[in-house]
């Protein structure tokens, strides 16, 4: 299984694929709907990713939709201006 930045600005993956979000940040990350379009994971919406304790980066593992298409979703906790880093684009094939 993979692990995949929660704070990257895209994921591309397979159809029910499972990865790991992997959070480098101190703080917790919360994986949000962007509005009412549709969330591109089997579970949620809304995700917290545990913050880094140590040198060991927080994970959660999660599942892409069967569905192929170009989903969005958003972030808070990210470094950064969350306006400049949102929204995030998930691409199922």
């Amino acid at each position: 299984m993979a692990d995949r930045n929660v704070c990257s600005n895209s994921i591309n993956g397979n159809k029910n694929e499972t990865f790991n979000f992997k959070n480098e940040n101190s703080n917790p990350v919360t994986v949000q709907q962007n509005g009412t379009t549709t969330w591109p994971f089997t579970t949620g919406p809304n995700l917290t990713v545990p913050a880094k304790v140590g040198s060991t980066a927080g994970t959660l593992s999660v599942t892409l939709i069967g569905q192929s298409g170009t989903y969005q979703y958003v972030t808070v906790g990210c470094p950064a201006d969350p306006r400049l880093v949102n929204p995030k684009t998930v691409i199922i094939t």
